[in-house]
């Protein structure tokens, strides 16, 4: 589950610097890293990243380097050619913000904030597989999400993203001094896609 054998890494990045990172393989291979540490806040929205095109380089970059220490490729330019993974993201602690469709989000309604980016964007919202991941590492004591989350043993979080919050849970355990997780809880939202009638003949 944490290729790298630990926690937090100390992920060494040309040009940006050696940022603490929890690399972990659940749901989807994540990176994590402070928000702070890359110069926001964890409130951002999508139009605060993507129209920028030094920090979509520079996550580009920290996710490189992270696949390398994932073991995921074995040369730097391989990563161009794996954008589906790993995922970056970044955590910070709560805080109040408003959410790309206008709703407030209180900071006492969330454990956490968490943006993540897909594909060399920032997500609108989360998606499924990396909200097993933000669950899963939430649930291991000491890990940056952990931290961001408060610390200590939990087994949900609810977190805010871009469009508004999610509740993601795991249980996880030691076996061997290796973590496994046992169970992992998302829930999603649902919307009508569509309404119609459809006429069938008697005959």
């Amino acid at each position: 589950m944490f290729p790298t054998g630990n926690l937090v890494d100390d992920l060494v990045v040309p040009g940006i610097g050696t940022l603490k990172a929890t690399m972990i393989n659940a749901g989807i291979p994540t990176i994590f890293v402070n928000a702070e540490a890359v110069g926001y806040t964890g409130t951002e929205l999508q139009d605060a990243v993507n129209g920028d095109a030094h920090a979509l380089a520079m996550f580009e970059n920290i996710r490189a380097h992270g696949a390398m220490r994932m073991g995921l490729i074995k040369q730097l330019d391989e990563a161009t050619r794996r954008q589906h993974t790993p995922k970056v993201a970044f955590v910070a602690r709560p805080a109040d913000y408003t959410a790309s469709s206008g709703k407030r989000v209180a900071a006492a309604e969330i454990d956490l904030l968490v943006r993540a980016l897909s594909m060399g964007k920032l997500h609108h919202a989360m998606m499924g597989t990396c909200a097993v991941a933000i669950g899963t590492a939430a649930a291991v004591p000491g890990t940056l999400v952990n931290l961001a989350a408060g610390g200590g043993a939990r087994t949900a979080v609810r977190f805010g993203h871009p469009s508004g919050t999610l509740r993601v849970g795991a249980e996880a355990m030691r076996v061997d001094g290796e973590w496994v997780v046992t169970k992992a809880i998302m829930s999603r939202s649902a919307r009508v896609l569509m309404e119609g009638h459809v006429r069938v003949p008697a005959t």
